[in-house]
């Protein structure tokens, strides 16, 4: 891997029509789970070599045995922990660095959020597709937003768009259920 480009990245979210991921507590409220969506999400992580993950939702999930790449602030550089668990300081070494160091041999990343680790990777690298699923639905009027300046879905649209991501396939996954794949 000689470079960020050789790196194939998408990201994954659901939201509730109001644009959350989480509640005031980090956690995902029964309403926003769906069935179909947690299958395909699964299925993709499975396909992925690496899953870029903040440290709220890898303490929600960290019985995982998936390959796991944490951001957090709490330690100088990178701290690799296990075979399949590193964390990494995004101040003191970049995405790219850490998985050149953790799994260099990395060529498809799966980052599951929370928000400020999509912020990460919009700001520090990009994406090459964006997997959003919308529970149209589904509103929570307070918690953890998918973007801190997106609180309307034209305005996530808006953000993909920024970021010269376009919709490129939209799959109804139940009546109020809606994946969007955004791609370059």
């Amino acid at each position: 891997m000689n470079n960020i480009n050789s790196l194939y990245t998408i990201g994954y979210a659901i939201i509730s029509s109001d644009c959350f991921i989480a509640d005031a507590s980090s956690q995902m409220p029964d309403g926003l789970r769906n069935a179909s969506d947690w299958q395909y999400f699964q299925s993709e992580l499975d396909s992925s070599d690496l899953i870029l993950i903040g440290k709220k939702s890898y303490i929600n999930f960290q019985n995982s045995k998936r390959n796991r790449l944490i951001p957090t602030s709490r330690i100088k550089d990178i701290e690799i922990q296990k075979s399949d668990l590193c964390f990494f300081n995004p101040s003191s070494i970049s995405i790219e660095g850490a998985v050149k160091i953790f799994l260099p041999n990395t060529t498809k990343i799966a980052v599951v959020g929370g928000n400020k680790v999509y912020d990460l990777v919009f700001s520090a690298m990009y994406f090459n597709e964006f997997h959003l699923t919308v529970s149209h639905s589904f509103f929570m009027n307070d918690g953890i937003l998918f973007n801190d300046s997106a609180q309307s879905l034209n305005e996530v649209f808006d953000l993909m768009g920024r970021y010269k991501l376009i919709v490129c396939e939209k799959k109804i996954l139940d009546k109020n259920v809606t994946l969007y794949i955004f791609k370059k």
